[in-house]
Order: C-alpha cells, then structure tokens, then sequence
C-alpha cells in the first residue's frame, strides 16, 4: 500500500473534519449483489437530500431489520466521510446508491408502502411484515412514477 506524507495545509484542506486525525485513506466503495427480488424488506428512499436525515432513516431501517436500502441519484452520499463517521447504520445495511427506483419496485415480489402525509392509514395499522417501503420527504414528494401500485401510509408523530 502507497504511503505519502503531506504538507499539513494540504493535508488539512483535504479533511473534511475540523480536528484532523493525521490520517487519511482512499478506500473503494462496496458494491453489494442483493437484487430485490431475494429480498423480504427493503426501504426505498428518493431525493433524501439532508445528510441527517438518511442517516436517521438508515439507523431506523437497520433496527427494523431492513436487508436492502435502494437510494436513488438525488439522495445524499451515504459514504462521505463525515456522514459515515456518524451514522453507524450505513454499515449494518446493504446499500444501493444510484439504484433505479423504479425498476427495484418493478421486480420487488412484495406489496410496496409509500409514507405520505396525506394517507389515512397508519404505518402501524399496515400489514408490513416481509413487505418493501417507499419514504416520501416532507418538503418534497414521491415521483408519480413511484406512487403507482403502492398503498399510501402515514407515520404518526405526536406532537408539532
């Protein structure tokens, strides 16, 4: 393996931590060969944009017990250094960044769920076992394409 040493200024520059380690590594990123059609859950998410969020919906998916996580082109880049550094759950999951949402949900052999706030059925009261989900951001919506052929859900909060 090539070991180089850099000029601190450089070396700073190129970290994306405020506080440098004094290392750093240039890894190739791990392409997993789950199809969905071999898989019993799954989570769907387009345009996740904030870091936070995917990081959030990827720590939930892993609790639930998700084996696939289909991200589509829009969503933020799982394995960016400061993003995989604090959510852990990028690594407990099969991801697919740039996967084609649409033909996932097109060989998917369960029935598909899409969050929307204007559902009238809870994710709760939902049959969701062994079954792929579809995340709708707040600000933004699912593509028309996507919603086609789902069953609409919505993830009750208490509170604002």
């Amino acid at each position: 393996m090539p070991l180089t040493q850099l000029d601190d200024a450089l070396f700073a520059g190129l970290s994306e931590l405020k506080t440098v380690s004094g290392v750093l590594a240039l890894i190739a990123v791990p392409q997993y060969d789950i199809h969905p059609q071999n898989s019993h859950f799954c989570l769907l998410l387009e345009n996740i944009q904030d870091p936070g969020n995917l990081g959030s919906m990827l720590r939930s998916a892993a609790a639930a017990g998700c084996d696939a996580v289909f991200m589509s082109r829009g969503c933020a880049d799982a394995c960016r250094q400061s993003f995989a550094r604090i959510h852990g759950g990028a690594f407990v999951l099969d991801l697919h960044e740039h996967a084609d949402l649409l033909g996932v949900a097109g060989v998917f052999p369960g029935t598909i769920y899409a969050a929307s706030l204007s559902a009238r059925t809870s994710l709760y009261a939902a049959s969701c076992v062994a079954d792929s989900v579809c995340y709708r951001q707040r600000r933004s919506r699912l593509s028309q394409e996507l919603l086609v052929n789902t069953i609409p859900v919505t993830i009750p909060m208490p509170g604002k």
